[in-house]
């Protein structure tokens, strides 16, 4: 007997958790040291920064961008990974 069960959660990650029926792009702020955050910010230059990582999620194109900023924490970066 086979049972497969195919559940993929990130729990209190904007990526699962805010519903993008709509297909809009959006972009997602990854920051922390010890305990890692993320959150949706707007899709302007001013929303990024050197010392985070950043999601660009554009689901009509099937696309997902990771964005290292050149003083990321290597937590972020595993965050970022993690939650592409």
């Amino acid at each position: 007997s086979s049972s497969s069960s195919s559940s993929s959660q990130t729990s209190g990650s904007p990526l699962r958790a805010a519903t993008n029926d709509t297909k809009q792009p959006r972009l997602i702020h990854i920051k922390g040291n010890r305990k890692i955050r993320s959150h949706l910010v707007d899709i302007t230059p001013k929303s990024l920064n050197e010392g985070d990582v950043f999601l660009m999620d554009i689901p009509k194109e099937n696309t997902l961008y990771i964005w290292h900023g050149s003083q990321c924490a290597r937590m972020e970066r595993a965050k970022g990974a993690e939650l592409a």
